[in-house]
C-alpha cells in the first residue's frame, strides 16, 4: 500500500520476538523492507543479524540473496553471490540455490556462468521451468537457436498449458525466421493466456509487420495498447 513506515513499525516488532528461527525470518522481512526504503546499511546489518539468529537456514540466506538480487543493481548482485556461497555450502543439492547463483551471476554480466549455475538446477530438479526458461533466453541472446529450440520443447513437454511457453517456442521460431511457427506460437500463448497477453500482442504486431501484414499488424498493436497503455509507444 505504500505505507513504508508502517511496514518498518510492524517488521522491527516482529524481529523483536518469538524463537530465534522467527526472530530471523522477521529480520529479513526488516532488511527487505529498509532495502526498498534505500537504507542500505541499515537493510545490511539486518539481514547479517537474522543470519546470526539461524545461520544453519538455508531458507533465511535465499531470501536474503532474494532481496539483494531485486534491486538489479550489479553491486547487489554481488552481495548475493556472498550470502549464495555459504547457502551453496550448506545445500549443495538444493534447486533454488543453483537458481539464484544464476540470477546473481546473470546480473553480474558472467553469462557462461549463469548458464552453468542454471544448468545445475535444471540437473537437480528436471520440471523445474524457470532456469529453462533462462537458459532459452540466454540462448537467444547468444544465437544458439538450437538449444533455445531445445528448451522450448522441454518446457511445452513440462506445461504445455503455459503461455509463456509457448510464447517463447515464438521468439526462437522467429529469431529463426520461421514466421509460420512463430505466428502460431505467440496466437497459442494468447490463447493460453485468455487473451490477456500484451507482450505476446506486441510481438506478434511485429511479426505481421514484418511480413507485410499491415492490416494484421495495426490489430495486434491495438490490442496490446488496449491490455496495457505502456505499449503504446514502443514499436
Amino acid at each position: 500500500q505504500g505505507k513504508k513506515k508502517e511496514a518498518l513499525e510492524t517488521f522491527t516488532q516482529a524481529s523483536e520476538f518469538g524463537s530465534n528461527e522467527e526472530r530471523a525470518v522477521g529480520l529479513v522481512a526488516l532488511g527487505t523492507a529498509l532495502l526498498d526504503a534505500e537504507r542500505i546499511d541499515d537493510a545490511r546489518a539486518a539481514f547479517e543479524r537474522a543470519i546470526e539468529r539461524a545461520p544453519a537456514r538455508v531458507e533465511v540466506r535465499l531470501n536474503i540473496a532474494r532481496a539483494w538480487l531485486s534491486t538489479d543493481k550489479k553491486e547487489d548482485a554481488v552481495r548475493a553471490s556472498g550470502v549464495l556461497a555459504t547457502a551453496a555450502d550448506l545445500a549443495p543439492d538444493l534447486p533454488d540455490v543453483q537458481t539464484l547463483i544464476g540470477q546473481a551471476r546473470e546480473q553480474q554480466g558472467d553469462l557462461d556462468g549463469a548458464e552453468e549455475a542454471y544448468w545445475q538446477a535444471v540437473r537437480l530438479a528436471p520440471q523445474a521451468t524457470y532456469p529453462r526458461r533462462r537458459i532459452l533466453r540466454l540462448s537467444l541472446d547468444r544465437q544458439r537457436y538450437a538449444k533455445a529450440e531445445q528448451q522450448a520443447d522441454e518446457l511445452l513437454k513440462i506445461d504445455a498449458e503455459d503461455p509463456e511457453h509457448h510464447f517463447l517456442r515464438g521468439l526462437g521460431a522467429a529469431r529463426q525466421k520461421n514466421a509460420e511457427l512463430a505466428r502460431t506460437s505467440y496466437r497459442a500463448a494468447i490463447e493460453k493466456a485468455a487473451g490477456d497477453y500484451p507482450e505476446a500482442w506486441f510481438i506478434l504486431g511485429v511479426l505481421e509487420k514484418d511480413t507485410g501484414e499491415l492490416e494484421a499488424a495495426i490489430a495486434a498493436y491495438q490490442k496490446a495498447v488496449q491490455l496495457s497503455p505502456d505499449h503504446s509507444g514502443r514499436h
